[in-house]
């Protein structure tokens, strides 16, 4: 009986993959400083369905997982991810290089755009991949200069002071003795308004008592759709990647029980940066001025923007070049410009929000530090003879600059970055490993379609690469580095640090976040002092949003600071 064509299609299919997975082996087996994935020693999975990852997503602090398996494993190992499968936990400082910086586009993260996609509903930065995502990434580049965004940092402060208006408020009617306030929701609130000044010139109204619709369509959003999620919720994640849209988009809905709200959400985003575009395309149609300096008014100025002003020479403008070009692909879209602001206030005020809350809370069982930020703020202040604090007086403030860094290295937002390798290939090592078998290996390989979970906390936690005691916070490692340790570190747009990713992917509004940080973090210490709460609430790291913590602050009556203390409730207490 003559065999049917899709019989033998899949039976070529499947003599192709046995020859290509022996040859892998046999690549590895004959190279003596080479081993395969299988290979690499591993723990067992904890689920069939979702491999290790639930000992990722489910740990009661993020870290301890990292940790176990870089003290049982080293820098690399197997781990299982969906379906059984066979993946590299990776750590390594050399073989991140490679994966982030060296291969380019090759290590792709096509699954983590195609999700962004479907939840957006159009195509931004962080829902391309390969030649679309360096394209949006050149013409998004300008908006993110250090000279544009230093215009908009006194954005930041205003709205700080506006923080300190209110909390001044509230220690007044304590006369002194401090009072309980929610350090999540402030802060949340507050670099929401921060966010909307300086990307939508939008005022969401956060700190007021009658905030915007998005405000309320926004809050407790990501907790609520991804704090607890299941085995399966996690393997149908994995495979939306490789399923048509509209069959990924019904499982997307079908899984998580907060997506109507998303939409609702998306929708009130949308509608906000269409009023914002119409603004600034008519100021542009009658050859007004470009007034406001924030992202989405320099974005949406049309192509006929050039006939009243040369925006190739006005630095406020740079970032109009993304919409003035003929060509197609030199030139962002209308809906490419609303999905951007969308991607840019759902990344930008979550994730700023979450840092800074790291920041305070370390703060808090550190008064040393305190002190020394406040002495450095004042230094520069009589230094330079000015009352308020901006960029230029920033980057003189090493202390404070550590204090972040610091912050960044021990508490990062992004623990975890996966990707899936869109081809044969090579990882090197640092540090060598031994295999399963045995044998010493100093690179790994990869086959086409494997996923590489790259531990960005493992890499901040290596002593070699940091100095002592990296399980411990101390801002001062990075006023006294050594270049032994300086010149191991291989990645990273700011510090060597993984927190911001690095290469292709790394975070484009990198700048942006470190500006508002010294913003914040200077004006609320010019006010206040900051100290844990009598109740000493245990604080946990989750894979969810933010965390959630509770501040009491209190009037100090020498200084005129505010002195606070942070109480959290720890079964909310999470980040991202």
């Amino acid at each position: 009986m003559a065999l049917s064509k899709p019989f033998l299609s899949i039976l070529l299919s499947l003599l192709i993959a046995i020859y290509f997975k022996r040859r892998s082996s046999k690549r590895a087996d004959n190279d003596p400083n080479l081993a395969s994935v299988e290979d690499l020693k591993g723990p067992p999975r904890s689920s069939w369905l979702a491999g290790n990852l639930p000992d990722f997503v489910y740990t009661k602090n993020v870290g301890n997982e990292d940790n176990g398996l870089i003290r049982q494993f080293g820098l690399a190992c197997r781990m299982k991810v969906t379906f059984n499968t066979d993946a590299l936990f990776l750590a390594d400082p050399k073989g991140l290089q490679h994966v982030l910086n060296t291969s380019g586009y090759n290590f792709h993260k096509r699954d983590a755009a195609k999700l962004t996609h479907i939840m957006l509903g159009a195509k931004n930065i962080l829902a391309v991949e390969g030649e679309e995502h360096a394209r949006q990434r050149r013409m998004l580049t300008p908006s993110f200069s250090q000279s544009y965004l230093h215009e908009i940092v006194p954005e930041f402060t205003h709205t700080t002071s506006k923080l300190v208006e209110l909390w001044n408020d509230l220690v007044a009617t304590k006369q002194g003795a401090g009072i309980d306030i929610d350090l999540h929701m402030w802060l949340s609130r507050l670099t929401l308004d921060a966010l909307g000044q300086g990307v939508l010139s939008y005022d969401f109204k956060a700190l007021t008592d009658e905030p915007s619709e998005y405000v309320a369509a926004f809050r407790g959003l990501f907790v609520d759709m991804f704090s607890q999620r299941t085995n399966a919720q996690l393997a149908i994640g994995d495979l939306m990647g490789k399923l048509p849209s509209f069959i990924s988009r019904g499982l997307l809905n079908s899984s998580l029980s907060a997506m109507n709200r998303f939409q609702e959400f998306v929708s009130i985003s949308s509608k906000i940066s269409s009023s914002i575009m119409v603004r600034e395309k008519e100021a542009a149609r009658l050859g007004q001025e470009l007034k406001s300096k924030d992202l989405l008014s320099t974005l949406s100025r049309p192509r006929f923007w050039c006939r009243f002003n040369n925006p190739l020479t006005d630095h406020r403008s740079l970032s109009v070049r993304a919409n003035l070009s003929e060509n197609p692909r030199s030139r962002l879209t209308d809906e490419e410009v609303l999905s951007q602001m969308i991607a840019f206030t759902i990344a930008g005020h979550d994730t700023v929000s979450s840092m800074l809350q790291w920041v305070f809370y370390e703060l808090s069982l550190h008064p040393e530090a305190q002190a020394k930020i406040r002495k450095e703020i004042k230094l520069i202040k009589d230094v330079k003879g000015v009352q308020v604090l901006g960029p230029s007086e920033f980057e003189s403030m090493h202390y404070t600059m550590a204090v972040l860094k610091e912050t960044l290295r021990f508490h990062p937002v992004a623990p975890h970055n996966v990707r899936r390798a869109d081809r044969d290939d090579v990882i090197p090592l640092a540090y060598p490993l031994k295999t399963a078998s045995g044998k010493e290996v100093h690179s790994i390989h990869v086959k086409k379609g494997q996923t590489v979970f790259m531990s960005q906390y493992g890499y901040n936690q290596i002593e070699d690469l940091w100095g002592r005691d990296t399980d411990k916070w101390i801002p001062e490692r990075f006023l006294n580095e050594k270049e032994s340790e300086r010149s191991k570190r291989t990645i990273g747009v700011f510090a060597h640090l993984a927190t911001f990713s690095s290469g292709v992917h790394a975070c484009i509004g990198w700048r942006f976040a470190l500006l508002e940080m010294q913003a914040i973090l200077i004006g609320l210490l010019e006010h206040f002092e900051f100290a844990p709460a009598s109740s000493k609430p245990i604080i946990l790291r989750k894979l969810s949003s933010t965390m959630y913590a509770s501040t009491v602050i209190r009037k100090n009556r020498l200084d005129k600071y505010k002195k606070g203390h942070h109480r959290a409730r720890p079964e909310d207490s999470d980040i991202t």
